[in-house]
């Protein structure tokens, strides 16, 4: 039996044991300098006692206060970011931060030392920070009081686009909501890569892009403002020349489908062009330059030759075109052949 007392001789601590094996008290904190005595009783197995010689300890307070701060008292932070625990403890020899959760329940600790110690959250969340500062002659001090710090999510903006035959871009902002923040609530910041002024609203208008400065670099920043916090997404555009003409190989001027009863080349953005359509004796029967606005062919082949109608057969057509970019059409390819500015026509009674 292994006994603690005080200056008075007051039993603090007893440990029984049944074999020889270290008894262990617990720390005790002395308020003033006092004596503690530690005494053991054996009894053996005849009902025989004996007593070892008191060992009386001195002790004093310990001088070892647990203290922890947050630098400029920050309460919250955006994740990844950071916060400086600054230990303010006095005595100590060897220190340990505690992380709690929002319970207050404990759920990591790190070594730490005197000074600063930056900590970086890695999940979202309300967490409160301790520190407890020991040394080996006095042991481990209370804990400090609880520090709290809440880490707050970064927007994630995001958006998708289309592209019209304009060169037109149309945004659609797909950021999803922050956390407990509606997504419609966040500040935006548009910047389109091309010069023109910011947009700060969270879908904007229709943005016009000059394809030949294409690519084009798209940062969407969404901003929360209750707590600060800000995220950002990067995308390239690539506009590209919409410019193209395309031919039918055969036509039916009997149909009832208009799409089909002519033979009308299409296409758009075309700055010049000229179709000629020859019969089998290289006869010119048909002809036409017209454009609309778009640069589009407005003018079809009716299958007629001066306003009467062609025998059923093979025609030949032959194009020269030039875009609005100034490069020239390459010709019409039929089943992956090389492209050719010339081809036939079935004209189909």
């Amino acid at each position: 039996d292994f006994y603690l007392t005080d200056a008075s001789g007051n039993i603090l601590q007893h440990i029984s044991k049944a074999d020889k094996s270290d008894a262990t008290f617990q720390p005790v904190n002395p308020t003033k300098v006092t004596d503690y005595t530690v005494y053991l009783i054996a009894l053996d197995q005849c009902g025989n006692k004996g007593k070892s010689t008191p060992i009386i300890i001195s002790a004093s307070p310990s001088s070892v206060i647990s203290l922890v701060q947050i630098k400029n008292d920050q309460q919250k932070v955006c994740l990844g970011g950071s916060l400086t625990f600054q230990n303010i403890s006095t005595g100590g020899d060897r220190f340990t931060y505690t992380i709690y959760d929002a319970d207050q329940k404990p759920i990591t600790t790190i070594p730490g030392s005197l000074g600063d110690f930056n900590y970086t959250p890695t999940t979202p969340g309300t967490y409160y920070v301790s520190v407890t500062a020991g040394n080996n002659g006095c042991g481990d001090a209370a804990v400090s009081a609880l520090k709290m710090f809440t880490v707050y999510p970064n927007p994630e903006p995001d958006f998708t686009y289309t592209l019209d035959n304009d060169y037109n871009v149309t945004f659609t902002n797909t950021t999803p909501d922050d956390g407990n923040t509606p997504a419609s609530s966040l500040s935006y910041y548009w910047v389109f890569g091309d010069g023109a002024t910011k947009n700060t609203t969270n879908a904007p208008e229709l943005h016009h892009y000059d394809y030949e400065k294409s690519p084009f670099t798209v940062t969407l920043t969404a901003t929360n403002l209750a707590s600060g916090c800000i995220g950002s997404v990067t995308k390239t555009i690539e506009v590209k020349f919409l410019g193209n003409l395309y031919l039918p190989n055969a036509f039916t001027p009997s149909s009832t489908n208009s799409e089909l009863n002519i033979f009308k080349a299409k296409g758009t953005q075309i700055k010049e062009w000229k179709m000629q359509v020859f019969n089998n004796f290289g006869q010119l029967v048909w002809e036409t330059t017209k454009l609309d606005g778009n640069g589009s062919p407005t003018e079809g082949w009716d299958g007629t030759f001066k306003g009467v109608p062609v025998q059923q057969g093979v025609y030949v057509w032959q194009i020269s075109a030039t875009f609005i970019n100034g490069t020239e059409w390459k010709g019409m390819s039929y089943n992956h052949s090389l492209p050719k500015r010339t081809g036939v026509i079935h004209l189909i009674r």
